[in-house]
């Protein structure tokens, strides 16, 4: 039978590796979302209408400023929903 120690060293090792996956997960989103934006800002640069590129700009940037804090509170809530899966074991 396993010690109390093993099972609790079990248990941190996987939400050690929970974290480190989340993390890898967080950076390539965030990796994705820069790409994304920094192309539709080069594409609106590159226009010749001055008042259609503002706007274009205008949409990105909102639309990039929405999506971040959307992933910010998807990286919230999976960080609380680890710490509470383990005390309830």
């Amino acid at each position: 039978m396993a010690d109390k120690a093993d099972i609790l060293l079990q248990f941190w090792l996987e939400q050690g590796n929970q974290a480190r996956q989340a993390e890898a997960q967080r950076a390539t989103t965030t990796n994705i979302i820069l790409l994304v934006v920094a192309e539709a800002l080069g594409f609106a640069a590159t226009r010749g209408n001055h008042q259609r590129s503002t706007l274009l700009v205008f949409l990105v940037n909102g639309w990039s400023c929405v999506i971040g804090t959307l992933r910010v509170l998807a990286v919230l809530r999976t960080v609380r929903g680890q710490g509470r899966g383990h005390v309830s074991r």
